[in-house]
This record gives structure tokens, C-alpha cells and sequence, in this order.
């Protein structure tokens, strides 16, 4: 279980990086600013997916045997609101894309 985990985790980070790089690449070859806002949208719900989401099971592979499960319940909130500014930021850049 564990080794899947870090194989969707892996994979999950490549293609988050290739779309940054590809959106980055794009925005420099054609200058097209009504892009920026959907390329900032792209970086924000990329940071958000690795706080927010990949935290919750990266605390839990390093430390979950040894933590009770109030103090996982207590880490996963509390990574899911670490995450939370730059979904709202996420957000905010697909509005201002889609107007």
C-alpha cells in the first residue's frame, strides 16, 4: 500500500511539474496575457493538491503508527487549512480568467 502511495505521489508531482513547465514554456514563446491569470490558477491548485491533500498521507506514512487518531484527525485539518489560502487563490485566478 505504501509503495502505491508513493508511486501516485511521484506521478502526481510529474505531471504537476510538466504542466507548470508547459504553461511557463507557453506563456514565454506567446505572449498572450489574458493567459496569466489560468497559468497562476494552474501553480495555486498544484500547491494546494501537495498541502491539502499529499500532506494528509505523507504524515501518515512517516509518523502514523505512532500517533493516535485524534492527533491524525487534528494534522489532517490543519494541513487541509494550510492548503486552503491557495485554493481560494486557485479560485480567484479561474474568475478572473473566465471574465
Amino acid at each position: 500500500m505504501v509503495l502505491i502511495i508513493i508511486v501516485v505521489l511521484v506521478f502526481c508531482a510529474a505531471l504537476a511539474a510538466g504542466g507548470i513547465l508547459l504553461q511557463s514554456r507557453l506563456n514565454q514563446e506567446k505572449k498572450m496575457p489574458f493567459l496569466s491569470p489560468l497559468f497562476y490558477h494552474i501553480i495555486f491548485i498544484f500547491t494546494f493538491g501537495f498541502y491539502g491533500v499529499w500532506g494528509q498521507f505523507l504524515i501518515l506514512a512517516v509518523a502514523g503508527s505512532q500517533l493516535t487518531p485524534e492527533v491524525i484527525s487534528s494534522i489532517s485539518v490543519i494541513s487541509i487549512l494550510l492548503g486552503l489560502p491557495f485554493l481560494i487563490f486557485g479560485w480567484m485566478m479561474l474568475i478572473r480568467f473566465a471574465t
